[in-house]
């Protein structure tokens, strides 16, 4: 079973993002901000990031960066989301971005790729 870990300030995206990936078979991890996701991240390898980019605190941006410093969680794909930021204005290392409001299929088939295609050789 692949595991999603959703950084999301907004309670309702998060729970419904949630629900619908457990409905789906993975198994969810979730916080509410990018020190959290630090925190989750510390006991917690998953398969997949999904992050918002404009959240309070530490900003998607800078958690990305905070995540690729981890020896457990560096090589770990990250789908960023946003409905502001355009992904010419993130790091060209994201596995992928989804505009938010976002259409769940696209969600899920952006989540489903990632999971499933075999990491990048960065040798």
């Amino acid at each position: 079973m692949k595991t999603i870990l959703i950084v999301e300030d907004e309670t309702i995206l998060r729970e419904v993002l949630g629900e619908l990936l457990i409905d789906c078979g993975y198994q969810v991890l979730t916080s509410s901000s990018g020190w959290q996701a630090l925190d989750v991240l510390k006991t917690n390898n998953p398969d997949a990031i999904l992050m918002d980019v404009m959240m309070p605190g530490m900003d998607g941006r800078d958690l990305y960066n905070e995540v690729r410093k981890l020896p457990s969680a560096g090589a770990v794909p990250i789908i960023m989301m946003s409905a502001i930021i355009r992904p010419s204005q993130l790091d060209p290392g994201i596995a992928a971005f989804v505009a938010k409001p976002f259409n769940l299929d696209t969600m899920l088939a952006t989540i489903e790729r990632i999971v499933t295609e075999p990491p990048a050789d960065h040798h």
